[in-house]
């Protein structure tokens, strides 16, 4: 099973999860000011991209954001 059955943006939910731990290693507030801004960006970043993959690919892009979750996670389709 490859990431994308879990996860529309694996590279970006490591991302997410890198800064996460650095916050939890090295705790300070302007790393964590840092890492809200970078997930903030990152999230922006997720909503660009899948505005412009509707407008390429799109009802074949619907029907994978339908079965698969932004982050993390699956859809149960009924």
């Amino acid at each position: 099973m490859n990431s994308n059955a879990w996860s529309r943006n694996p590279a970006f939910v490591g991302f997410d999860l890198m800064y996460l731990a650095l916050c939890l290693l090295f705790f300070n507030i302007p790393l964590l000011l840092v890492s809200v801004w970078a997930a903030v960006m990152l999230h922006l970043q997720i909503l660009q991209e899948e505005a412009h993959m509707e407008r390429m690919c799109g009802e074949e892009y619907r029907a994978y954001k339908k079965r698969t979750m932004r982050y993390f996670g699956r859809r149960k389709l009924k």
